[in-house]
């Protein structure tokens, strides 16, 4: 009787072990499921604060316009604009997690240039400039077009101050960068554009020859171009191998594939550069004294950086007011294409929510009508302090 109570103890024992392992590991899955529940909704919530930082941009750009007496774009239109970004949230949100660019729609590459663009020496750039001016105010009923630093997009925004976070957002002018399309033109290198990226590169102590190979990069035939061009030939020989493009960038990010380029050579050029349609013209009012300062060899930065600090609160008018500077006495700008307003711009949403941080670039087009598109989103930034303005010299 005696040894039935002890195996009955035994089994009960047992019984209650078994139960507890079983318990815990409920519980422990109930907790794993609990927490990744609340990432997700983390996450979620992030990506639409970064969306409404966008929306934030595209009202500040399109307000601007208006503001300037430009047409403004229906209010349909945002309307359908802002729904398809919502709708579009559920599909980007698990994209977002990877460090690639999301793409809404391509550039048009056949994009025309704004209207001030101008080629040539200082003379033709401001003959060029004044007969585009007239030609925006055709009957004195059109207002010129004008985008600089003082405007209300290009000001620092105050962070938003969320439940358990920030949200912080800000606006660039890419056509105040260096346009890294402009060196093929047509399926031709451009010699100017390419003696102005040289001259970029040694101005930020870059000596490598990134600006022959990156138009090996973009052209279409398999013929090096000058002594440190690199075709497929020699992407062919890495490991893994890969073919070079031969298309236009659509993202700056591209440069990484450029043979020899180093981490530290990207990181200090990509500030400088954009990827826009090869025709988009250099915005004087928001250019940085760096890129400026390549426009021509006789420009040093000390002269550029005057020109920068000297520009005009509201911003010039024409190509020819800025090129009458005294700072820019005797340049030549030949084949440099130069405007005063923008079409392009790049809003960065920032979001910290608890532990979680989220960056979304999106690349933004202002069309003539005053409607803002979404050219493509980039979630695969690292989270970045905001950049020193054109005005700080660079």
């Amino acid at each position: 009787m005696r040894r039935q109570r002890g195996v009955a103890l035994i089994t009960v024992l047992l019984v209650v072990a078994i139960v507890t392992v079983v318990c815990a590991g409920l519980i422990g899955r109930q907790q794993v499921s609990i927490r990744s529940i609340g990432n997700q909704m983390q996450a979620r919530q992030a990506w639409q604060y970064a969306l409404g930082g966008e929306a934030l941009a595209r009202t500040l750009l399109r307000r601007d316009l208006e503001d300037e007496g430009g047409a403004g774009a229906p209010a349909e239109d945002d309307a359908e604009d802002d729904e398809a970004a919502d709708e579009e949230a559920g599909g980007g949100l698990g994209s977002g997690t990877g460090t690639g660019s999301e793409t809404d729609a391509e550039q048009d590459p056949g994009a025309t240039a704004p209207a001030d663009a101008s080629t040539g020496a200082n003379g033709a750039a401001a003959d060029a400039a004044v007969a585009t001016a007239g030609e925006d105010g055709e009957d004195g009923a059109a207002a010129v077009r004008v985008d600089h630093l003082g405007e209300d997009w290009a000001q620092p925004i105050a962070a938003f101050e969320l439940d358990d976070g920030s949200l912080h957002v800000r606006i660039e002018d890419l056509a105040g960068r260096f346009n890294l399309n402009s060196l093929v033109q047509n399926q031709q290198a451009n010699d100017a554009a390419i003696e102005q990226f040289q001259r970029l590169l040694l101005g930020l102590d870059i000596e490598a020859p990134y600006a022959e190979r990156l138009v090996d990069w973009m052209d279409v035939d398999q013929t090096t171009t000058g002594e440190n061009g690199a075709e497929d030939s020699a992407y062919g020989l890495l490991d893994p191998p890969y073919r070079t493009a031969g298309r236009r960038l659509y993202d700056i990010s591209e440069l990484r594939l450029l043979l020899g380029m180093s981490e530290r050579d990207f990181q200090r050029l990509a500030p400088h550069v954009t990827a826009l349609p090869a025709d988009v013209a250099l915005n004087v009012n928001t250019v940085g004294a760096q890129v400026l300062a390549s426009l021509d060899e006789s420009l040093t930065l000390a002269a550029a950086r005057a020109a920068v600090n000297n520009r005009k609160e509201g911003g010039y008018k024409d190509v020819a007011g800025f090129l009458a500077q005294p700072a820019l006495a005797g340049t030549e700008l030949e084949g440099t294409p130069l405007a005063v307003e923008s079409q392009f711009f790049q809003a960065t949403s920032e979001v910290s929510l608890g532990d979680r941080r989220l960056v979304l670039v999106s690349q933004l087009k202002r069309e003539a009508d005053g409607e803002v598109r979404v050219i493509y989103r980039d979630l695969g930034q690292r989270p970045t302090a905001p950049t020193p303005t054109a005005n700080e010299g660079e």
